[in-house]
């Protein structure tokens, strides 16, 4: 199972194409907003967007690092550079063989925000680097660098909130 496919997200929704990287702290993705995403207004895509699409990267560098625990655990490996699944968790709470995952996320603050353009072109990749700067529990703190084409269209700092579940297998 892709780590992408365990993201809640699906259709238009589901901004994120590709893992370019991922370690611990640290994940690249490669992200489209397509024509069909309510967010494409005639070719251009509001820049707020780029902050859902780091979001989606930071739930999957958690997806990840849980990932990482299940294998610890002698769980299954998960694939890392793949595309996204038509299958997706949807209202399953557990796949097979039982995991802790992520249920719910929340984005709790957003801090030193800068967006340097007002849209970007829907179709358009759109890279999305982020780094986890620290956690408490189930808060994270991530500072995001989302760009196109080389160009910047938003830099900065947020926070989650994720409820977390343990679910015995």
């Amino acid at each position: 199972m892709s780590l992408i496919s365990r993201l809640p997200h699906s259709g238009a929704a589901l901004f994120i194409r590709s893992i370019r990287e991922l370690d611990e702290d640290r994940i690249v993705c490669a992200a489209t907003v397509g024509a069909e995403s309510p967010f494409n207004d005639c070719g251009h895509v509001p820049s707020f967007v780029a902050l859902e699409i780091a979001a989606q990267a930071a739930a999957l560098l958690e997806v990840g690092r849980l990932a990482a625990m299940e294998d610890e655990g002698g769980q299954r490996q998960l694939e890392v550079n793949t595309q996204p699944s038509s299958a997706s968790w949807g209202s399953n709470p557990v796949p097979s063989g039982g995991v802790i995952r992520p249920l719910t996320g929340y984005l709790a603050r957003v801090r030193g925000l800068r967006m340097s353009c007002d849209d970007f072109s829907a179709g358009d990749e759109v890279i999305a680097e982020v780094r986890r700067l620290s956690a408490v529990s189930n808060l994270a703190i991530y500072e995001c660098q989302v760009a196109t084409g080389g160009n910047d269209i938003l830099l900065g700092q947020f926070t989650t909130f994720v409820d977390l579940r343990a679910i015995d297998s």
